[in-house]
C-alpha cells in the first residue's frame, strides 16, 4: 500500500513537470516575449500625463479578448516617448491590462 502511495506521487509529480515544460515550449520562457504573443494595434491617443494610451487593436489572444478600440494603462511611462496617433504597434499585456511591452513596426 505505501509503495503503490509512493508511485502514485512520483508520477503526479512527473505529470506537473510535464505539462510545465510542454506549456513552456508552446508560449516560451515566463519572461520571454516574441512578435507571436504580441498584438497588432493602431494609436489612436497618447496621454503621457496619466500614462495611459488608446489603442484600436486586433484580438488579445492571451486573454481570448475580441478586437475593439480601449485604453490601456503602461507600465512604465517612457514607452510611450518616441510614440505618435496613427503609429502601428505591437504590444504585449498583463492579466490587468497593462501594456508591459510596445514596440513600433517597422
Amino acid at each position: 500500500m505505501k509503495l503503490n502511495l509512493i508511485q502514485q506521487t512520483h508520477s503526479l509529480i512527473f505529470s506537473v513537470s510535464l505539462l510545465f515544460s510542454v506549456s513552456v515550449l508552446a508560449h516560451g520562457p515566463v519572461g520571454h516575449n516574441n512578435q507571436s504573443e504580441m498584438t497588432s494595434a493602431e494609436i489612436k491617443k497618447i496621454d503621457a500625463k496619466n500614462g495611459t494610451i488608446t489603442l484600436k487593436h486586433e484580438e488579445i489572444k492571451s486573454l481570448n479578448m475580441p478586437s475593439m478600440t480601449m485604453v490601456f494603462s503602461v507600465k512604465d511611462k517612457t514607452q510611450l516617448e518616441n510614440l505618435n496617433k496613427g503609429d502601428t504597434i505591437w504590444f504585449l499585456v498583463d492579466q490587468r491590462l497593462n501594456i508591459i511591452q510596445i514596440e513600433k513596426k517597422q
